[in-house]
Parts: C-alpha cells; sequence; structure tokens
C-alpha cells in the first residue's frame, strides 16, 4: 500500500460533493501500487466527477420546489393551529 499511517490521519477537508474533495477521498483510500490501479482509480475519481457534476443541476432544480412546499405545508399548519385554537376558545365560552 502506498499510503502510511501519518497520510491518513490528515482529514479532507474538502467536501465529497466538491471534485477536488472527491477526488482527495478516492485517491487516498484507493491502493494504487501499479498502473492498472492507478487507472482504476483514476477512473473511479472520474466517476464520482461525473455524480458530482449531475447533482448540482438536480440540486438547483429541486431546491427552489422544497422551498415553496416547505413553505406552503408551514402556511397550513399555522392555519389549522389558529383553527384549533379559535376553536377551543369558543368551548371555552359555551362552559
Amino acid at each position: 500500500m502506498s499510503t502510511n499511517i501519518k497520510e491518513l490521519k490528515q482529514p479532507v477537508v474538502s467536501s465529497p460533493l466538491s471534485y477536488s474533495g472527491s477526488a482527495r477521498r478516492i485517491w487516498r483510500g484507493v491502493p494504487h501500487n501499479t498502473r492498472t490501479q492507478a487507472f482504476m482509480v483514476a477512473f473511479l475519481v472520474f466517476l464520482a466527477w461525473i455524480g458530482v457534476t449531475a447533482w448540482y443541476p438536480i440540486f438547483l432544480c429541486c431546491a427552489p420546489v422544497t422551498v415553496i412546499w416547505r413553505s406552503v405545508r408551514r402556511g397550513q399548519r399555522r392555519t389549522r393551529a389558529y383553527q384549533e385554537a379559535m376553536l377551543d376558545r369558543e368551548k371555552g365560552k359555551r362552559s
């Protein structure tokens, strides 16, 4: 194995959803002693970069929908809480 204990203890501070972070995590985690292993690691980095590239458009499309959905649900919960409070108030007056 080409990595030693000292290299493994150093944390990777880049995000796994960044190009450099994903490459560093794969490069440090997989042995690459021979040319074939180095090629496979490079291929894994390439696949990770495809995943990172695909993640950003998905996130940019879904994030606004999520924000709108949460706003609508919050409004529904507030309306329901207000209606329940009014019903409790009405019941208190009748008693």
